[in-house]
């Protein structure tokens, strides 16, 4: 068995943030389809540091930097990169960052191993409202690397793609262990 770990966006903004839109999307809620076309053109103003991270959670927004981006294109990870314009104060600065919209949507949860709640959408869909005790079922990741799991609209990654991430020294990223409890 593989291990999984919840990806996590660990430097945040300390309220050094602000997006300018003109339209509203709330990316968590359309994770696994893709976002061309859609995506508003989108400014982010951010307070860097002198040496910014490659990882930055920005509101709903994943933003990774273009050596990060880079990296996951080489690895051959199915998520799009979709630019957004960082500016500092008042210039546009000459770091690049990427909104990344992972596009592998996986139903993953092993429902008969896990303990979980559902509700059922007035529409009749029925969704998990939580998880005590979480398994994957394996057989449905086909060696997945990075993905959403669909049931919770977390990124996952499987331990050697955050091992070769950790090597790279990539910042801003965490690596959470599933809970053998609540999720």
């Amino acid at each position: 068995m593989k291990n999984y770990f919840e990806l996590q966006f660990k430097y945040g903004t300390g309220g050094y943030a602000h997006i300018e839109t003109s339209e509203t999307l709330d990316v968590h809620f359309v994770r696994g389809r893709s976002l061309k076309g859609v995506f508003p053109l989108t400014t982010v103003s951010l307070k860097l540091r002198p040496k910014a991270p490659d990882c930055i959670g920005v509101g709903s927004l994943d933003l990774v930097s273009e050596r990060l981006r880079d990296f996951l294109v080489a690895e051959n990870i199915n998520a799009e990169f979709l630019e957004v314009e960082v500016v500092q104060g008042r210039k546009r600065t000459d770091s690049r960052y990427y909104e990344m919209n992972v596009l592998e949507l996986v139903e993953c949860l092993d429902r008969q191993r896990s303990v979980f709640q559902e509700n059922t959408l007035s529409s009749g869909e029925r969704f998990v409202s939580g998880i005590d005790e979480l398994y994957l079922d394996e057989s449905k990741l086909r060696g997945s690397r990075l993905f959403v799991m669909k049931e919770r609209l977390v990124i996952l990654i499987r331990e050697d793609l955050a091992g070769a991430l950790a090597a790279e020294k990539f910042t801003g990223l965490g690596f959470k262990a599933l809970p053998k409890g609540p999720f």
